[in-house]
């Protein structure tokens, strides 16, 4: 009488006994109406108001994992983004961006598992050749390379919800502008629900970062909080809002600065098969600055694209 049972079980965790190759591919449109976004989380040097631009952005990515039943499951990455600015005032904007990251989970699929990653970046930025003539050719230069790894915990609280904590460190190495070098440590906790309801499924995040620049003015203490709420609607779209506040603190600036920022987002997903989805996202970021003149600033981004999955 146990062999169905046996038998059923062996079939239903086959799929998690062997690795597997993974890959997707993601084309999107987008509008930003204040380019300040840099590939990293670096404090922002750039002055406050910046021009709009419509943009085409493409990241592909793959990788290779083995077993999740493994006790210690590998699992390899690999993902380029780029970004093509069509302002042709905000070519300084474009970057390729490539990332290399490699985890180990102990326990993949258990309730409570932890792990090692390796996880560094290596972006190129368009750069004018001769940034004293408004005509200038560009050329992609290095921008920055951000060599970092850490160490993680998931807990399964319930079978709804979810404890998701990480600490990492990362030599962030700037190569334009050699005042945003340094290092940076991160605490990132992340509590959520996924009960599955229509309407509400709510999760919360705690994140704290400590950035030592070579410039002191770039040397940041951040604090942030942020909820967020995933809705499973009709025909296969999900729903997550999410609103996020940081503070940040400058306390070896020359002159005293403190910004805080508030940022309002929605993304939608539609899945048409199994490898095909439709994706939406908008944001809106404020940021408020004692030093306003030079780094307070508003920007509304919208993007809709597709993603592929093989």
């Amino acid at each position: 009488t146990t062999q169905p049972i046996f038998a059923a079980t062996d079939q239903i965790l086959a799929p998690f006994s062997h690795g597997q190759w993974f890959g997707n591919i993601i084309l999107q449109s987008q509008y930003d109406s204040n380019v300040q976004q840099l590939p990293t989380g670096v404090a922002n040097s750039t002055g406050a108001s910046n021009p709009a631009t419509a943009k085409m952005n493409v990241s592909a990515g793959g990788g290779y994992m083995t077993a999740p039943l493994d006790v210690i499951q590998w699992v390899a990455g690999y993902r380029a983004s780029y970004n093509y600015n069509f302002n042709s005032t905000t070519k300084g904007y474009e970057y390729f961006t490539n990332n290399l990251s490699l985890f180990a989970n102990y326990h993949a699929l258990a309730k409570t598992s932890f792990g090692a990653k390796i996880d560094t970046n290596f972006a190129f930025q368009n750069t004018a050749t001769d940034s004293t003539n408004p005509n200038s050719a560009y050329q992609y230069e290095k921008y920055n390379f951000t060599p970092g790894g850490g160490f993680y915990y998931h807990q399964q609280l319930s079978p709804t919800w979810r404890l998701e904590a990480d600490l990492g460190a990362t030599d962030e190495i700037f190569y334009l502008d050699s005042d945003l070098t340094g290092i940076k440590y991160s605490a990132h906790v992340t509590v959520k629900n996924n009960r599955q309801d229509p309407w509400f499924n709510l999760g919360t995040n705690l994140t704290t970062e400590f950035y030592r620049t070579q410039s002191n003015d770039y040397s940041t203490n951040s604090y942030g909080i942020g909820l967020a709420n995933t809705m499973y609607l009709i025909h296969s779209w999900t729903l997550v809002e999410s609103l996020d506040f940081l503070y940040s603190h400058y306390p070896l600036a020359a002159l005293l600065r403190n910004d805080l920022n508030y940022s309002a987002k929605i993304r939608a997903i539609k899945i048409l098969n199994p490898k095909l989805s439709l994706l939406m996202d908008g944001s809106y970021t404020i940021n408020n600055s004692n030093q306003s003149s030079a780094y307070s600033y508003n920007e509304f981004m919208f993007s809709a694209g597709i993603g592929y999955t093989f």
